[in-house]
């Protein structure tokens, strides 16, 4: 190339670069006596005679091909090193004892790669491109080797900091070749399919990895490198040409002068002092300790000096100021520094969550972050193609990042016993933001940048991201070990932490059972996931920096800017650091403050709508579609019904008996939750009792009536209410042993022996008392004499009844922000659950592990019939069981706690009932009450019988939500989405059959089921249509049978054993006196009077 093509005013004639630019480029800088001192590869290599329009001639066709072949061979083995540990590092941790050297595999890789990133950017500005390239990839098989045959912990850290000497080069000689060998428009394409090999390898490091791990041996994750570096090698080696430099009159010690060796020796010691820093504050010393201080003065001073140093070298320095203080770069730089942290904690905990927490193989760990991964390289495709299509690219990250901030947020959900439609689903949202992250900061900065600023621009973007990656590894694995030590000194402060980490985290059993604390395995996984939630916030707030960041990022065109002639750097891209300003960024600037307050204000409504979203549409995505976008776009249907207006100082006891009084025969509507209710006439009892599931659905009408996608209140999943039906009536015949003994137990250890007179606020100890005896035929003896647990049902149970009607009062388009910000009850909850599988989760093992010997009999409780009932092995999954015990816990506490509680306040305002009672309780059986016994107290079922009929849980019964049209016996057509229900009062009252049925007679029963062929008729179980408390039909309460039986054996102890009174006698007659709207609910503060009963 003739030396007049070199001209500063031909320069700028070929870039289209303003005069007052082109005063600043290094060559007007460089002196007299190195006239091509910076006019090396970048600018030389590849300015042929050409027609492109940019005075350059680009490959194409089969030796493009071959190039970018060689090129993503050795992408693909950077990035396959990078996620091909992930999924070893439990099984290294566990042979080398190492978990505090976790941080460590990570760090020293990114640490070398980070410091030398820059440094690799000057040496492919000055030496031959193609044999720098060929030497990174000899230190990166190098160390891959020594890691390969590391004998012990330490020699592993020091060949991952090799490896990471060579990554650096590897990246900024992918990133320079491109930009030499691809015209500017065709690159976001290309790095489009830089972003694909990324994630491809990505997808195949951690399956590849868990294979190897667990059919070999995890050394084979890094010896793996060197056959594919050797291919990688041979293909560059043969196929990528350079044209060469002319000569540039440099000597070899005048080049390497020009690395900035100084800069160097500045920004590695520094960069080393902080890792070291981060990495031992608070694990290995004290953050107040010597040695942590000095590390972080020793980094504060260093880096003082090296940013001096940039200064004063200008253009030869690493990061020359002229392009550090351009707008595109800063923005870059932050966003790349909190990207990569966050990306890269991710990516490297998420395996150890999989592995640690859930007890997953290394493979399965693998698949299962294969969602992240998938998402990653698809979005990175179709980034790549819109950006190549619009041109602009920064809209495309700001985008992203903000997707990427919502799935980091609901990875921080991420708990023991959550479902597999929640670890996809989050993962695949994280992925899609993730798929822009990486490639279009290359695209910015090769847009901004001038052909001969590109090596350094483009090891700056990367030094950044790997130095975030590096930092906040490190930060994470201080943060991961500082939640887990907290964790086991507040729930097993006899556990020392150090043994937890030594043992590795997948020999965590092992380790507790050597030591005799096999029991508290729950709490050390428990201190796991705390950890690791700590981690994954950590991740988040980086993400969220990131997408702030993004926010400040210039609006360039590519496809205005390749038109132009080049990727130059308008002088406006140039910020006077002195005196920073935000004017300085153009007048689209000064909107900047607002734009960024604004869209972290929608960051913060995206991801709580999406979790809401995805809460719902994860575990019911035809009733999300039906009911959030149908129902929305399409105006449902109602019935031309009449409508009953609630007039102030009403009640809807009031309202129902308005409005049942005015249309007995013919349905009305009344206003209420979920929008409006249908009150159908007695006559359609039968519609209710004869249509099934599909068309009139009892568990959506309950979803929606208690807001089951935030409070859990559901109708039985089909099989567990098949299960409790068939069931539950045998098992009563093997627990009622079981049962008595709880029975008396519970009710000596919460009313107490009350010698004398005693006070008492009854509900709280019913409440207790029921979940005791509950508890122990649902999950068995374990769980049911732990107190965590019987708290976690109680508090789930009593949190979700107390956040319905506060949901309620709510607009649907702030439910959402109510459910997720402003209920402590369901926080609450969240937490309880989280809790409840870590406790349920080893005797759910336990017992999978007992069935599979042949002699073991299975005791008889709930956990063993969804085992044996759920259909497809669901029973056997920790998720299923949880919220099968969770909801039939919660049925169960609500129904029986409410009747007995009723009972005993009843009692009060009907004395002459008691001593009748009492003898029948005293007759059946003195010590054990068998189910005939409980059977034979027929007295004390028609009186249950009869106060429920006066006292109803629900003011409407048989509530059901139409799934398809129906019509009713009145010949009305019920549209699809309406909710229905009968008005039972009025089916109780006004149509009763029974004489005088305003009248009280608890015994009314005992004669009704003497008459021939009544036998099993009139009985407190029984759902009819005449009695309507546990509803009627296929879809009646399934677990009534056990409810009764159990609220009998407390009732008839109480009445052997105990005299009881109201402390203060109310005028109402029933503690069923507060309504939330057609709930009736008790009230909890009545105070009674005990007495042991005197014989």
């Amino acid at each position: 190339m003739a030396s007049k093509d070199l001209e500063p005013e031909k320069t700028a004639s070929i870039d289209h670069e303003p005069e007052k630019a082109a005063s600043v480029t290094s060559m007007d800088r460089s002196p007299p006596s190195q006239p091509e001192s910076n006019k090396s590869i970048p600018e030389t290599q590849n300015e042929v005679a050409g027609s492109n329009g940019t005075g350059r001639n680009y490959p194409t066709g089969f030796k493009l091909a071959i190039l970018v072949l060689g090129l993503f061979l050795s992408t693909f083995l950077t990035a396959l090193d990078r996620t091909i540990i992930s999924t070893a590092i439990p099984k290294i941790t566990d042979q080398f004892g190492s978990v505090n050297d976790i941080g460590w595999y990570g760090s020293a890789y990114f640490m070398t790669s980070t410091a030398l990133q820059p440094i690799w950017g000057r040496i492919y500005k000055v030496l031959d491109a193609k044999k720098c390239f060929l030497v990174a990839i000899f230190f990166f098989e190098l160390g891959s080797l020594i890691c390969g045959v590391a004998p012990n912990s330490n020699t592993l850290i020091v060949g991952r900091a090799v490896a990471g000497i060579g990554v650096g080069g590897i990246f900024s000689g992918v990133l320079v070749i491109l930009s030499l060998q691809v015209p500017l428009q065709r690159r976001p394409m290309i790095f489009s399919l830089f972003g694909l090999v990324w994630g491809l390898a990505s997808i195949v490091g951690p399956l590849m990895g868990g294979a190897l791990t667990d059919r070999t041996t995890w050394r084979w994750c890094f010896y793996i490198n060197l056959p594919v570096g050797a291919i990688a090698v041979a293909v560059v080696v043969l196929y990528l040409h350079l044209p060469k430099s002319p000569p540039s009159g440099l000597s070899i010690v005048q080049k390497i002068t020009q690395l900035d060796l100084i800069g160097v020796g500045l920004l590695v010691p520094a960069v080393v002092c902080l890792l070291l820093a981060l990495q031992w504050g608070g694990n290995t010393y004290p953050w107040n300790n010597s040695r942590i201080i000095g590390l972080f003065v020793g980094f504060g001073v260093l880096t003082i000096l090296f940013v001096g140093s940039q200064i004063l070298q200008g253009e030869k320095a690493t990061f020359p100021p002229r392009i550090m203080k351009m707008r595109t770069n800063i923005s870059l730089a932050c966003f790349n520094l909190g990207f990569g942290g966050g990306y890269y904690m991710l990516i490297y905990y998420l395996p150890f969550y999989f592995q640690s927490v859930r007890g997953d193989s290394a493979l399965k760990s693998g698949v299962s972050i294969i969602p992240t991964l998938v998402a990653q390289s698809v979005f990175s495709i179709v980034i790549g193609a819109a950006v190549t299509h619009a041109g602009f690219y920064t809209p495309f990250l700001i985008a992203c990042t903000c997707v990427f901030a919502i799935g980091s947020g609901l990875i921080t959900t991420f708990s023991i016993g959550i479902s597999t439609g929640k670890l996809v689903g989050y993962q695949i949202l994280a992925g899609a933001g993730v798929g822009a992250g990486f490639q279009i900061p290359m695209t910015a900065v090769q847009t901004v940048l001038k052909q001969q600023d590109i090596p350094i621009g483009s090891a700056a973007v990367i030094f950044f991201q790997a130095l975030g990656g590096s930092i906040f590894l490190s930060v994470g694995q201080a943060v991961l070990q500082n939640g887990i030590t907290r964790s086991l000194q507040e729930n097993a402060p006899d556990i020392s932490p150090q043994l937890i980490f030594n043992a590795g985290a997948t020999a965590i059993r092992p380790a507790l059972e050597k030591i005799g604390r096999l029991n508290d395995f729950p709490l050390v996984v428990d201190a796991y996931m705390s950890g690791l939630t700590d981690v994954f916030r950590a991740s988040l707030a980086l993400v969220v920096f990131a997408a702030l960041a993004s926010m400040f990022l210039e609006w360039k065109n590519v496809k205005k800017v390749a038109k132009a002639g080049a990727a130059s750097t308008p002088a406006t891209n140039l910020i006077d650091i002195s005196s920073l300003d935000l004017s300085s960024f153009g007048h689209e600037a000064s909107k900047q403050p607002l734009l960024v307050a604004v869209s972290s204000f929608i960051i913060g409504c995206l991801y709580i709508i999406y979790r809401d979203f995805s809460k719902t549409f994860v575990k019911r995505p035809s009733h999300f579609v039906q009911n959030n976008i149908v129902s929305r776009l399409v105006p449902r249907k109602k019935l031309n019904a009449p409508l009953v207006e609630k007039k102030p100082g009403e009640t809807y006891r009031d309202v129902l008996a308005r409005g049942s009084g005015l249309y007995p025969d013919r349905p009305y509507r009344i206003q209420h939750f979920p929008g409006e209710i249908v009150i159908l006439p007695a006559k359609c009892i039968s519609d209710i009792r004869d249509n099934q599931e599909h068309t009139l659905s009892f568990q959506q009408a309950s979803y929606d009536f208690f807001h089951g996608d935030y409070t859990g209140i559901t109708g039985h999943e089909k099989a567990t209410a098949t299960t409790i039906r068939r069931d539950v009536g045998r098992l009563l015949d093997l627990v009622y042993e079981i049962v008595q003994d709880k029975a008396l137990t519970s009710i000596l250890e919460e009313i107490g022996p009350c010698e004398e007179p005693t006070e008492i606020v009854l509900f709280p100890r019913i409440i207790k008392m029921i979940i005791k005896i509950s508890q122990r035929v649902f999950v068995g003896e374990e769980l049911s004499s732990n107190p965590e647990w019987l708290d976690m049902i109680q508090n789930c149970t009593g949190g979700a009844f107390g956040a319905v009607p506060k949901l309620w009062e709510v607009h649907p388009l702030l439910r959402p922000f109510k459910a997720w910000l402003a209920l402590p009850e369901l926080r609450a909850i969240r937490k309880h659950k989280e809790r409840a599988a870590v406790l349920l989760r080893p005797v759910l093992e336990k017992r999978l592990e007992n069935l599979k010997d042949p002699d073991f009999k299975a005791p008889p409780d709930l956990l063993q019939l969804i085992i044996d009932g759920a259909p497809d092995g669901k029973g056997r999954d920790l998720e299923y069981q949880m919220q099968a015990q969770i909801g039939t816990g919660r049925a169960a506490l609500f129904t029986t706690a409410c009747t007995v509680y009723h009972l005993l306040y009843d009692l009060c305002y009907r004395p002459e009932y008691v001593e009748p009672l009492r003898e029948e309780a005293l007759a059946v059986g003195e010590i054990t009450m068998t189910r005939q016994n409980v059977t034979k107290l027929a007295k004390l079922d028609s009186f249950i019988r009869e106060a429920q009929r006066f006292n109803k849980f629900m003011l409407v019964g048989t509530i059901r939500k139409v799934t398809k049209p129906l019509k009713v016996a009145t010949g009305d057509i019920l549209p699809v989405g309406t909710i229905c229900g009968i008005d039972t009062h009025f089916v109780h009252f006004n149509r009763s059959p029974l004489e005088n049925p305003e009248v009280f007679d608890g015994f009314r029963y005992i004669d009704l089921r003497a008459q021939p062929g009544n036998a099993q008729k009139f009985q407190a179980v029984t759902a009819g249509a005449d009695h309507l408390v546990f509803g009627y039909g296929t879809q009646a309460c399934p677990g009534r049978f056990f409810a009764i039986h159990e609220a009998k054996v407390v009732i008839a102890r109480i009445l052997r054993n105990y005299e009881w009174r109201l402390k203060d006698k109310p005028e109402e007659s029933s503690v069923m006196n507060g309504l939330d709207g057609i709930l009736n609910k008790v009230d909890p503060t009545v105070r009674f009077i005990f007495q042991k009963r005197k014989t």
